[in-house]
């Protein structure tokens, strides 16, 4: 299977470490391509740094792994590369002293569908800890 990371953070290295061991093909797209670089050389095997949107164009599913308040605006850019796919969200929407961010009403993958609407949202993984 084809899976676009986006994020370069803890449980985007904890998920695609997993799933570039189980022989998937894993692209690593970062704000930053020098993180993007050195967690997909970390990666090893077939994993490659790309750009944000190279990562949402490549995966047949995507993991939006990146924070909160960074991940609508980050998928409503991508959400036309993201159009029939699966998007995982595995973010958890919490602040300083655990305070809940979505008090709003929306749920965190919620508003991540309403941001990519052609995209079959999946919230997964925000209870693991990257450790786990």
């Amino acid at each position: 299977m084809r899976i676009g990371v986006l994020g370069t953070g803890n449980m985007a290295d904890a998920l695609a470490t997993h799933w570039v061991r189980a022989g998937h093909d894993v692209v690593v797209g970062g704000r930053d391509m020098h993180k993007a670089e050195r967690l997909a050389t970390r990666l090893g095997g077939s994993a490659k740094p790309v750009s944000l949107h190279a990562a949402a164009e490549f995966g047949q599913v995507v993991l939006a792994a990146v924070p909160f308040g960074a991940g609508t605006s980050v998928v409503r850019e991508l959400r036309a590369a993201m159009d029939g796919k699966a998007l995982i969200d595995c973010c958890n929407p919490v602040g300083p002293d655990f305070r809940l961010l979505t008090q709003s009403g929306l749920s965190a993958a919620q508003q991540l569908a309403a941001a990519a609407p052609g995209a079959h949202v999946v919230k997964a993984f925000n209870l693991c800890h990257a450790d786990v």
